[in-house]
C-alpha cells in the first residue's frame, strides 16, 4: 500500500505473460500475521496478513481467526487470482524465466514439467 512500509516473511518471484503477450514480473509477498484486537468497537480479535500482489492484483490483507487461518487464507487467494489470470488468457511461470508454467494446484506453486524435457507430443507431431 502506498506510503506503507511491511517486513516481509515471505518472498517469491513468478514471471507472468498478459494475454495481449506483455510480459511482467511479480514478486508475490507475505507479512506474518498480526493481531487485530478491536475489542474496544465491539469486535472479536483477529490476525491478518499483508499480501503483496503488485503490479498483478492490488495489495490487500487477508484475514482469519488464528495465525494459521490467516497464512492458509492468503495462500488461496494468491492461488484465485492466479487462476482468474490464467482464465482471462494469461500464464504464470516459476522464477524468472518463462520455461516453467506454474501448477495452479500445487501446495507450493511448484513448476510443471517442460514439455521439451518429456517428449511431450502436441498437435499430433
Amino acid at each position: 500500500m502506498p506510503g506503507e512500509s511491511f517486513d516481509w516473511m515471505a518472498e517469491e518471484r513468478f514471471q507472468c505473460r498478459a494475454p495481449d503477450g506483455k510480459l511482467f514480473a511479480v514478486l508475490v509477498r507475505l507479512t506474518a500475521p498480526e493481531l487485530v484486537d478491536d475489542r474496544k468497537e465491539g469486535l472479536h480479535p483477529y490476525y491478518r496478513c499483508q499480501l503483496g500482489l503488485e503490479p498483478l492484483a492490488k495489495d490487500r490483507w487477508i484475514a482469519g481467526g488464528s495465525t494459521f487461518q490467516a497464512l492458509c487464507l492468503s495462500l488461496d487467494y494468491l492461488r484465485k487470482v492466479f487462476k482468474v489470470f490464467v482464465a482471462e488468457g494469461g500464464r504464470v511461470y516459476w522464477g524468472d524465466s518463462t520455461d516453467s508454467v506454474v501448477d495452479l494446484d500445487s501446495s507450493w506453486f511448484a513448476p510443471m514439467l517442460e514439455t521439451s524435457k518429456i517428449g511431450l507430443k502436441l498437435s499430433g507431431e
